[in-house]
């Protein structure tokens, strides 16, 4: 091969490896971006609730601490947050359990099961809020 051939050959070489750089470059920020988009247009959660379990039956509290911790994992699963509320609930811990299926409702926006548990959740504290929550829960019934 002759010089000239070789120099061809390495500026074609740099010339391909700049452009892999510049799309891989261009890729990443695309990604960064994305990520940033969606966490921006994702729902504000209330924090994971807390109550005092230690009274309780162990048992008990070993249902209420997998659930919590289900959350902790995967705090962006309604699912995961409904069934938390509804073990909260079962429990008493109405207020935990409100938040837990106000935090499901805002990820799941069309399932009727959040706003109509939040409504039994109430149904002892805030009657306004009670008849809101079946409320919505009825629209999303009717909309099946």
């Amino acid at each position: 091969m002759s010089s000239e051939q070789e120099k061809g050959t390495a500026a074609k070489s740099r010339g391909t490896l700049r452009r892999l750089m510049v799309a891989l470059l261009g890729l990443a920020t695309l990604a960064a971006g994305v990520n940033v988009a969606w966490r921006q247009f994702q729902p504000a959660l209330e924090p994971l609730p807390s109550a005092a379990t230690e009274p309780l039956d162990p048992r008990v509290r070993e249902l209420v601490e997998s659930a919590a911790a289900i959350v902790a994992i995967d705090s962006r699963s309604a699912a995961a947050w409904g069934d938390l509320g509804a073990v909260y609930f079962a429990h008493n811990f109405e207020p935990q359990a409100q938040g837990c299926f106000r935090n499901a409702e805002r990820l799941a926006p069309g399932d009727y099961r959040w706003p109509y548990l939040l409504g039994v959740s109430l149904i002892h504290t805030d009657c306004d809020q009670m008849i809101a929550a079946y409320r919505r829960a009825a629209e999303r019934c009717g909309k099946r």
